[in-house]
């Protein structure tokens, strides 16, 4: 079951760490967030320095990180992250969607990719589908994600021979976001069927994230971006 705070019977609230270097924009975004019952800003950051060590103190549900920040990139936090709060998801929430930008939050194995633009409800719904295991990436940015891999020069391999139809279907359900329990209900199996499926997909792609699961099996055309 994932971590939160207690909201009530049967309820949980989704405790969240907002990294962001401009007070306004953290203050706002803040705001929104307070608005939703199920959503908590349990720390605030706005360096380097400053956000792991709230990662660390706090060992939140959910990062929302800007790439920006004082003392260097959110790059460098999301890392670093990965060490200290190994199950905390991470949602780059930027202006910035250069392809470079773009590369090294995905091999770092981030959950969520969105752009300022977003609305406050892509924002919060981003963090509850992250909170429950699923990946969330604005559509340009899946777009320039294929076409970053694409063009990295690394020779493909037959690797959808090896994929069950399963599988396929339920990658197919992870491109859109889906949690495993929706997985589970769409497909009619139970929840730790479908662990064992991811599981098994990320060992057949070489991946070590559900991210770069579905964007290595875009990248090789198993499946498909929506249009």
């Amino acid at each position: 079951m994932p971590r939160g705070a207690d909201n009530g019977p049967g309820e949980r609230r989704i405790r969240v760490l907002l990294v962001e270097d401009h007070a306004v924009v953290r203050e706002g975004t803040k705001a929104l967030m307070a608005q939703e019952h199920d959503i908590e800003v349990v720390g605030e950051a706005d360096s380097v320095e400053g956000a792991v060590a709230a990662a660390m103190a706090l060992q939140p549900d959910v990062i929302v990180l800007d790439v920006r920040l004082r003392g260097g990139s959110g790059v460098e936090v999301a890392r670093r992250v990965r060490e200290v709060a190994p199950d905390t998801g991470i949602l780059v929430l930027t202006a910035y969607d250069n392809d470079q930008y773009i590369r090294s939050f995905m091999r770092v194995g981030v959950q969520g990719y969105l752009l300022k633009s977003a609305s406050a409800s892509e924002v919060n719904n981003a963090i509850r589908i992250i909170h429950q295991g699923g990946t969330v990436l604005a559509p340009e940015i899946a777009t320039k994600v294929v076409a970053v891999l694409s063009s990295g020069g690394k020779q493909r391999t037959a690797v959808g021979e090896e994929l069950t139809e399963r599988e396929l279907e339920i990658l197919e359900l992870l491109l859109t976001g889906a949690r495993n329990a929706e997985i589970a209900s769409h497909l009619g199996i139970s929840v730790k069927t479908v662990e064992s499926h991811i599981t098994s997909i990320l060992n057949k792609l070489g991946v070590e994230t559900r991210t770069q699961a579905v964007l290595r099996a875009v990248q090789e055309g198993l499946i498909q971006l929506p249009e």
